[in-house]
């Protein structure tokens, strides 16, 4: 296989992105970085006795201790 070097390619730029990333997963798994955030899931229609729903986010924080975003 044969790849010619580019300077503006973005396909590769996006394939070293994706891979810093993975490391910054693997790092904060190693170093227990990830909480779980909960957000409530509104009803359109509040009197509908229906029960409350939750959903449940895995955040990462980075080195310093922030949450990152989605």
């Amino acid at each position: 296989r044969i790849h010619f070097y580019e300077a503006d390619d973005l396909q590769l730029e996006h394939r070293r992105n994706v891979m810093d990333f993975v490391g910054q997963i693997d790092r904060a798994l190693e170093e227990d970085r990830f909480i779980l955030d909960c957000q409530k899931i509104a009803h359109v229609d509040e009197d509908s006795g229906e029960h409350a729903h939750y959903e449940i986010l895995p955040t990462l924080l980075d080195e310093n201790g922030e949450s990152m975003p989605p």
